[in-house]
Order: structure tokens, then sequence, then C-alpha cells
């Protein structure tokens, strides 16, 4: 009696199970694509290249154009028309998402032909599945096709600021340079939103920003409370938007669609957000706070003291300080979706593999990008200046994308 309970009740959450292919295809995308990233090049950099950085794009696209096409309630993107008849929005994304991920990572067909039989399986045969199933095939033609690299050019070579006859770095500054030749997805172009440039060495911004983080930076500061320092370390890593995205896919009353659609909205933002980050850092190339601190006597500055032994809490990233990335990745993310779904989300959830255990929920969206910012400060990593213009980069971003991507057609 107890076996066939269990039996039936087994039953009971498989038949209600609801599939949620959006998120799945995501997370296979991120998962090759960090496969992808870390084969290393002769330098030890990662070998980050155009075709593989801009396939969660591709994906993100297809997928929404794919379910747009089945379910048509915004203003497409690549321009496919609606389905001919009823058509299963599960079935075209998945073929997309299968159809652009094979073309960027053909060494994973099998595990990926294998997740699409599995995801078409739970899926009635009939009419309604081939039509999906041809809108995906059609979807992931279209986000091929579309462009994201130029591969003309031109590419600023890095040209390392070192007085000659002195050691400097012999790897490069992190960015490609190959990102100046990036065509983005919801921005007109890269330059349409950019930071306003650094305060000047000798200004007093730059002073103030200077001072802050050497004192509260330092890997062995006074001024940083415990409760700082654990803030600092838990955002190292907590801001993969996964968790809240997934949580928001799953509500009650959500269409595939606009699950679809959010989740482009926000990776092609992010892609083109990091594009921009890129491009910024190289051609401002902005020194990190350890090594401003070390060399405060020879900046110029008359108000700012050096300090050769100086250390920041966390490790430096090899990539030049302005505008800051993390706070504007925070920013970008916070500003999309407090547009999308008010100030606060009671399913935001942001944890951290630097601390495991540690998490939060539900905070308001200003606070997680200002939190964010804060923790590349009290870090040592960044200087308040640099936080500022990223978040206000990050805001803008995330305001012309949202300009560009499509809008509801009007139905209820």
């Amino acid at each position: 009696m107890k076996i066939r309970m269990m039996a039936a009740a087994l039953a009971l959450v498989a038949g209600s199970a609801r599939a949620e292919p959006v998120g799945d295809w995501m997370e296979a995308a991120f998962t090759h694509l960090r496969e992808a990233n870390r084969a290393s090049t002769p330098g030890g950099q990662p070998n980050r290249s155009p075709a593989t950085m801009a396939a969660p794009g591709r994906v993100a696209a297809a997928m929404f154009e794919a379910a747009n096409a089945a379910d048509r309630r915004y203003r497409p993107y690549f321009g496919i028309a609606p389905a001919s008849g009823p058509a299963s929005p599960e079935a075209a994304v998945s073929v997309a998402a299968h159809g652009v991920l094979v073309a960027v990572f053909p060494d994973k067909k099998a595990p990926l032909d294998e997740a699409l039989a599995f995801n078409l399986s739970r899926i009635a045969d009939g009419p309604a599945k081939l039509e999906g199933e041809r809108i995906g095939r059609e979807a992931a033609k279209a986000a091929l096709a579309r462009v994201v690299f130029d591969p003309a050019g031109p590419f600023p070579p890095y040209v390392p600021p070192t007085t000659s006859g002195l050691y400097d770095s012999t790897t490069d500054p992190g960015p490609p340079p190959w990102a100046f030749g990036y065509k983005p997805w919801l921005l007109p172009s890269l330059k349409t939103v950019q930071p306003a440039p650094p305060p000047p060495l000798t200004s007093d911004a730059y002073t103030r920003s200077y001072e802050e983080t050497k004192r509260v930076g330092a890997k062995d500061s006074t001024a940083r409370t415990p409760a700082q320092t654990a803030t600092a370390r838990f955002w190292i890593e907590a801001e993969d938007p996964e968790q809240t995205l997934r949580a928001v896919f799953g509500r009650p009353g959500r269409r595939l669609v606009d699950n679809a659609r959010l989740n482009a909205l926000v990776r092609m933002t992010q892609i083109d957000a990091v594009m921009v980050i890129d491009t910024s850092k190289l051609e401002i190339l902005r020194w990190r706070p350890v090594t401003a601190i070390r060399l405060g006597e020879k900046d110029g500055n008359p108000a700012t003291q050096g300090d050769p032994n100086w250390e920041p809490l966390l490790r430096t990233p090899m990539s030049p300080e302005y505008p800051c990335g993390h706070c504007t990745g925070a920013s970008t993310f916070a500003a999309l979706m407090e547009a999308e779904l008010g100030e606060r989300t009671a399913d935001a959830r942001f944890a951290s593999s630097a601390m495991p255990g540690a998490g939060i929920a539900g905070m308001r969206w200003a606070d997680y990008a200002r939190q964010a910012s804060e923790s590349r400060i009290l870090g040592g990593v960044h200087f308040r200046y640099s936080a500022e213009a990223g978040e206000k980069l990050g805001r803008d971003i995330a305001r012309t994308a949202r300009a560009n991507f499509a809008p509801p057609l009007g139905r209820k």
C-alpha cells in the first residue's frame, strides 16, 4: 500500500513539474563557455574569443525570438514571422538554443543532442511540436547570422605605459583588443554610452578617493570593521544573476515568452556592458590602487603620501582600474531588474562562492548595486570615483538597452 501511494505521489510530482528550458539552456551555454575559457593562451590569459564570448547572447536572442514567434507578445528582435498555427514554445526554445550551441561548440554535440532529445520527449507529438521545432531552427539560424564582431578593426595595440628601460608586466591588461570590433546587441554602438574621464591625479576628487581606499582597503586596515571585511569578501563572486532569474522564471502565471524576453534583455545587455567596460579600460589605462598607493610620492600630487608596503585586502584583477567593472555590471543588472520588476524583488537571491553558507534575499536593487560597489573600495581594488562612474554607466547602459528591445505589443 505504501509503495503504491509513494508511486502515485511521485507520478503526481512528475506530472505537475513545469519545465523551464530558458534557464536550463542558459546554464548549458555558460557551462560550455567556462570550459572553453579554461584553455589558456601561451601567455596565461583566458582564451577569450569573439565566437565563444558571443555564445550566451546568441542563445538568449534565439530563445526569445523562437518563444515570441510561437507566442507573439513582443516586438521581435530578428523579425521572424509568427507561427503559422499552434506552436509549442518549449520545442521552439529548445531547438533554437541547441542549434546555436552546436554551431559554437561542435565538440559538445553529443551531450547537446541528448539534452535536446530529452526535452523534446517531454512534449506531446503533433503539429504544434513540429511547428515549434521549425521556428526554433529559424531562430537559431537568425542568431548565428547576426554579426557581433567586425574583424576589420581597428584594434588599438596595448602599449605598456612605462619608462624606457624599466620592467613592466609582460601580460596584457585583461580585456582583449578585439573588443573594439564588437557590435553591441542593444546599444547603437560602444560609444553610445561612455564613462566620463577620471579625475586628474592632482584633483581633490582623486585625493579623497586615494586616501579612502588607502585607509579602508588595506589588507591590515584597522579602519575597516569585521562586517565590512565580510562584505568585501562576499561580493567577490556574488554577482551571478542565475538564482534570481530562476526564481522569477518559476513564478506562477509567467509565460515562457516572458521568461525568454527577460533572459534575453539581461544577457544581451550584460554582454554589451562588458564590452563597454573593456574598451573603456583599455583606452583610459588608469592604475589600480596597489600601484597608485605604492607610487604615491611620484604622482605629482603633494597631498598623497605613498606607501611602498601597501597591500589590498582582495587580489587585484589584472585589468585597468577605470571604470569599475563589478560596479558597472551590478548597476546594469540592478537597473534592469528594478525597471522590469520593481524596486524590490522578493525572490532576488545572492549567494557567494567565496563565502559558502552566506546569502542575501529580497534586498532592494539600489542597495545591491551600492553594496557591490562599496565592496570594491573596502577590498582595496578600486577608488570611489571609479565605483560611482561604474554605477552611473550601468544605469545608462540599462536604460538605453531597454529602450531598444522588445516592447510589448499591447496584448493582455
